[in-house]
């Protein structure tokens, strides 16, 4: 069964507007194409990462196209560039073809998968050319769209390809000619010559992630027992990252099927980053022969490498573009020299890799640095498990800065981290800044040793008045656990001076809705209705407002 997502596209530029991450991320559509724009033009090119749905969706086109009344197709790339279009589709299209030669109507030919047709030994100039065989003469009715991977698309070589091979004749129809009186009319009133429409090229277009509602539609259409506690807990874990495409949420609704549940954001990440290193596409997987093991090592050197050298993007191989001189972009040969160019060049079609701009693709759903960092401290944890000593560690994570001892700002990210692993790395965190493992990494993951930690030191600070930054709601409530409850009930006996250290106690409350705190004096002290040991929803949004977070808020009375 096919789930229309109505799926949205932005055309590839060299610039952010065309980041697919972060078009679905801020739910735009300004600016986006949809299938019914796509169909209009006569030469496309739908690129995505793996597991994005591409192949559904261009069967999906090709149906509903049909099913309107008009000529459409679906071969694949691979079985075109063999046996050429006609002999590639089934027997009853290939009759339709012809019929469809003989007429003036327009038709659409969807033709799947360049990135298979390329692992298979098929190039992409053979296929186009037994395209361009298959509509000589009637160029200008075939509307022709390719897909495939975006780290397979070379875009300069392959888009000349497509321009050389597919290109769209100029229209031979001529306007008919004015007659006298027309060209009078027209130098009275000045009016100037219609322009010449400009030639229509090839378009190359990037598919975008899915968007909260497309989420949600995709989950009901899997049949999602408690849809609403299932959008809840991708919220309240940040999981958004494992739900932007569908072959991530379908992992998702199934995992939710299994277990009931969805993990900490640290277990999902685990779990995904294996799933997404395996071969979505059997076949091609045979063909390739890449060990998981050994992969997965390779993107934590990967991600390690983005972390140190202070980069966000992958440089896809193409030999018609050089991003060498590219700061922001990273060499995956000079990561991986160990690695032969065709295993690098299967590793990045993996799923665990997403499209960026033009020319690059970042690790999977990591607009903001928390896989690049996570990846990076699985890759500090296996060396410490080594040879790594401490020193050597902390060395690379901490600095101290005219006397005052900090966490490297581009390493903070992957110190929240490893602190997950490393209590020794947890401990000097919390004594440099505390307030990092509020909102980095997963606080939900930390143990209740150090989280107790954590609270006794952001308590403290509070109430020594030091500016607090603004801290992450989503964070805060990953972080509050229901066995805080002790700690938490500790620490309010002890700020009875301190307003702002119980406005932070009941802000935690509320986020963790924590029961368990027992017949406190807080629950007599404040007055407002509380309900069930939890505080209520009218109270709680108060307490976000809290000036203890950096933000202005009315005053809570006791």
């Amino acid at each position: 069964m096919t789930i229309e997502l109505n799926r949205r596209f932005v055309q590839c530029q060299d610039d952010e507007r065309s980041d697919p991450d972060l078009v679905a991320h801020f739910g735009r559509t300004t600016g986006t194409l949809g299938w019914e724009d796509l169909i209009k033009k006569r030469r496309v090119v739908v690129l995505a990462e793996a597991g994005s749905g591409k192949t559904t969706e261009m069967e999906a086109r090709a149906i509903a196209l049909a099913a309107a009344g008009q000529t459409s197709f679906h071969a694949t790339v691979e079985d075109v560039g063999r046996r050429g279009l006609e002999a590639a589709l089934r027997p009853v299209d290939r009759a339709r073809l012809a019929a469809w030669r003989r007429s003036e109507q327009d038709g659409w030919f969807f033709i799947d998968s360049v990135d298979e047709a390329k692992s298979s030994g098929i190039k992409l100039r053979s296929a186009l050319q037994a395209i361009a065989e298959a509509i000589a003469g009637a160029e200008r009715r075939a509307h022709v769209v390719l897909s495939g991977r975006y780290t397979d698309w070379e875009f300069r070589r392959d888009l000349a390809h497509v321009n050389q091979e597919l290109g769209i004749p100029l229209d031979q129809e001529l306007p008919t000619p004015p007659t006298p009186d027309e060209l009078v009319l027209s130098t009275i009133h000045r009016e100037k010559p219609d322009e010449e429409k400009p030639i229509e090229e090839p378009v190359v277009i990037v598919m975008t992630g899915l968007d909260e509602s497309r989420v949600r539609r995709f989950a009901a259409g899997q049949n999602v027992q408690n849809l609403d506690a299932f959008m809840a807990q991708i919220d309240a874990a940040n999981l958004w990252q494992f739900a932007r495409r569908p072959l991530d949420l379908d992992w998702l609704v199934q995992f939710w099927h299994s277990h009931g549940r969805l993990g900490t954001l640290a277990e999902m990440l685990d779990v995904c980053i294996a799933e997404r290193l395996q071969e979505s596409n059997l076949d091609r997987g045979r063909q390739d022969g890449l060990d998981v093991a050994r992969a997965t090592q390779a993107v934590e050197r990967i991600g390690a490498a983005l972390v140190f050298g202070r980069k966000d993007t992958i440089a896809v191989p193409d030999s018609e573009i050089d991003l060498a001189a590219e700061p922001s972009s990273l060499d995956i040969a000079d990561v991986l020299p160990d690695w032969s160019p065709q295993d690098r060049a299967a590793l990045l079609t993996r799923a665990v890799f997403d499209p960026a701009t033009f020319g690059r693709a970042r690790v999977h759903n990591d607009n903001q640095g928390v896989v690049r960092g996570y990846l990076a401290a699985r890759w500090l944890r296996r060396l410490r498990k080594a040879n790594l000593s401490q020193a050597g560690l902390f060395d690379l994570l901490f600095a101290e800065t005219y006397g005052v001892k900090v966490i490297k700002p581009s390493m903070q990210e992957t110190a929240a981290w490893l602190s997950l692993w490393d209590e020794s790395v947890a401990r000097e965190i919390t004594r440099r800044n505390p307030f990092l493992l509020l909102t980095a990494g997963d606080p939900a993951t930390l143990s209740p040793q150090a989280r107790e930690n954590l609270l006794a030191e952001v308590t403290a600070r509070i109430a020594a008045c030091e500016r607090i930054p603004v801290l992450d709601i989503d964070s805060l409530r990953r972080y509050s656990r229901p066995d805080l409850a002790d700690a938490i009930r500790t620490l309010w006996d002890k700020s009875a001076s301190h307003p702002e250290v119980q406005r932070f106690l009941l802000r935690l409350i509320w986020l963790g809705e924590i029961k368990d705190v027992g017949p406190s004096p807080w629950r007599t002290r404040v007055r407002f209705r509380l309900s069930d040991g939890r505080v209520s929803k009218a109270f709680g949004m108060r307490l976000l407002n809290c000036s203890s977070c950096s933000i202005s808020a009315p005053t809570v009375r006791k």
